[in-house]
């Protein structure tokens, strides 16, 4: 899944840089968010099918995992090639690279987790390994991810009901231009509202 997430948003990244001015005068940039989209929903659809394959483990008394030492070797080893990698991608610093690193950084912590449940499934509790598939799925759901360089902004602003929609547009407006002149953001959304009721 990794190999083909990181395939997709390289396509799309590569892409969006690719744009030819004259077809595509106001660039390809939300090609960077359709990546992630796409990315998002193979991992979906990956996590679903390992919380039923983890669900039929968990039912099916005669399965049992099987941790070997060659199996244990690997993972430990995958894990400590992500954490090098995740390192090497924080020291070169560049915004795409932060990204990937902490891409890597969460996959070294999942698989951690999924070795210790692994190895606790084998030794002592046969449905440990299909309950910690179950926990890393829906904690990936609960994963906030960076979509691309450039950040999206929504801010909602309570003022006075009393107010004139003059007075209302006169602060929303300017302060929306002025986040989007901000770098590392690439559209801003101001709303204003009379309550703080959580919306």
């Amino acid at each position: 899944m990794d190999l083909l997430c990181g395939a997709v948003m390289n396509s799309c990244l590569q892409l969006s840089e690719k744009a030819d001015k004259f077809n595509y005068p106001r660039g390809r940039q939300r090609l960077e968010s359709v990546g992630v989209l796409l990315s998002a929903a193979l991992m979906a659809f990956a996590n679903i099918g390992m919380a039923m394959q983890a669900l039929d483990h968990i039912f099916d008394a005669s399965r049992k995992p099987q941790m070997t030492t060659a199996t244990l070797l690997i993972m430990w080893m995958q894990t400590m090639l992500k954490a090098i990698l995740s390192y090497a991608c924080y020291k070169q610093g560049t915004p795409s690279s932060v990204v990937i690193a902490m891409d890597l950084r969460n996959d070294v912590a999942s698989r951690i987790c999924a070795v210790i449940f692994a190895y606790i499934g084998d030794k002592y509790w046969r449905v440990a390994d299909p309950i910690g598939a179950i926990v890393l799925s829906c904690l990936d759901h609960l994963m906030v991810y960076h979509t691309g360089t450039k950040a999206f902004v929504e801010l909602h602003i309570v003022m006075d009901e009393r107010l004139p929609l003059k007075i209302t547009h006169d602060v929303c407006h300017p302060l929306e231009k002025k986040l989007q002149r901000l770098e590392f953001v690439e559209r801003a959304f101001v709303h204003c509202d009379y309550a703080c009721d959580g919306d």
